[in-house]
């Protein structure tokens, strides 16, 4: 990166790395994965996942379609109407807000990426181009 530092990263909330990010970049902002937020919310909230067939769209939406104001009133529902207002997990998460929905992240460029996933499976195709051409590349030493 020619010595500049990101504006933004996402990451999967592991502490070590959020320490050593911080420290390392305090000015970059860091930003929680989405999709590692929605696997976490899926094992802590299982049962109110089974339970309640419109949990899932209600959360999805909080997560993705409001302005902050908005958010936390949704959330303050969601809360209320699932019997949430207790859950450890969720009041974690609400705590540290400013890290994963996206109304948080509407003032800083992300190309478009809201999960660690896509850049994940860039590298994974970007990987089967280095075979390719490795091996492209012994077919013409070898003629």
């Amino acid at each position: 990166m020619s010595e500049k530092k990101p504006n933004t990263i996402l990451q999967d909330k592991d502490v070590a790395i959020a320490k050593a990010l911080t420290s390392t970049w305090p000015d970059t902002y860091h930003h929680l994965c989405i999709w590692h937020i929605f696997q976490n919310a899926a094992n802590h909230l299982s049962l109110v996942f089974a339970k309640y067939k419109s949990f899932a769209n209600d959360y999805s939406s909080c997560v993705y379609d409001f302005d902050e104001e908005d958010f936390i009133s949704k959330w303050k529902e969601i809360l209320d109407k699932y019997d949430l207002q207790n859950n450890d997990w969720l009041n974690r998460m609400f705590a540290i807000k400013v890290k994963w929905p996206l109304v948080y992240r509407r003032d800083t460029f992300y190309a478009d990426m809201t999960t660690t996933q896509r850049s994940e499976s860039t590298n994974s195709v970007i990987k089967g181009y280095e075979e390719f051409f490795d091996n492209f590349q012994r077919l013409i030493d070898d003629r």
